[in-house]
């Protein structure tokens, strides 16, 4: 696991530490096709929760999609994330649990607590930087401008931590880092030390950069194939900022 800075949050370099040792690690373990699957991945899921998350443009999911496309042709067994449900996961407010029912909960009053946070934040510029992997899942690496993703989420957990709003913050693990699951394995993979070639080539991978104008809040289930958008939270222009695009 990678140091993280007194703050408790991940700095940009902790975050490749982190990555890397997180791609690794995996590796080996990838190569020999040992894998964790997920028979369920890219089926009827009856998992729900909320979420928070930051949709990338389109000029970002393109390259993102020629990787996936040749990662298909080599092994179409995977689920590979189709572009309209690839994220990055701002904060689970509520983790997906079997037969959620968004009618069960007063959305408008976690608009409300959520909007009180988010209404004084800037906008900020998120960099999608090549590839690592687990022994579940393929990953994009993200990387928020100045630690700005880490910030919201310290102030959104304190938020909640002073509400009664039922959450499950941090209760299944404190989420530090900026990455977008896009490859889910749901069978051994067909030829190991192939994909871990083609990982490697891609680990550095630039794939783009974009700036985070506006926070979904979503009642999703486990995969965000099943997306109901609530609300939309703008963040507020940043004025001159060098956005690094």
């Amino acid at each position: 696991m990678a140091k993280q800075s007194i703050s408790g949050r991940m700095t940009s370099m902790d975050l490749q530490t982190y990555y890397d040792q997180l791609f690794e690690e995996s590796a080996p373990i990838i190569e020999q096709g040992i894998h964790l699957v997920d028979p369920l991945a890219g089926r009827q899921d009856t998992r729900f929760g909320l979420t928070l998350r930051i949709v990338p443009p389109s000029a970002v999911k393109e390259p993102i999609m020629l990787f996936l496309r040749d990662l298909q042709q080599r092994d179409s067994q995977q689920y590979y994330y189709p572009p309209s449900d690839i994220h990055f996961t701002l904060l689970s407010v509520l983790s997906c649990e079997e037969n959620f029912r968004l009618d069960t909960v007063d959305v408008a009053a976690y608009v409300g607590l959520i909007d009180k946070v988010l209404k004084n934040e800037r906008t900020f510029v998120m960099k999608v930087n090549g590839i690592t992997a687990s022994p579940a899942c393929i990953l994009l690496q993200g990387f928020p401008e100045h630690d700005m993703l880490n910030a919201i989420r310290q102030r959104l957990r304190l938020a909640f931590g002073q509400s009664s709003l039922k959450q499950s913050i941090d209760q299944r693990y404190t989420l530090h880092t900026a990455h977008s699951t896009v490859v889910r394995f749901r069978h051994p993979v067909s030829d190991g030390p192939d994909l871990l070639h083609v990982l490697r080539k891609h680990r550095g991978v630039n794939f783009g950069a974009f700036s985070v104008t506006e926070i979904e809040l979503v009642y999703n289930d486990w995969y965000h194939r099943q997306v109901t958008i609530l609300h939309r939270f703008q963040l507020l222009e940043t004025i001159n900022s060098d956005d690094g695009l």
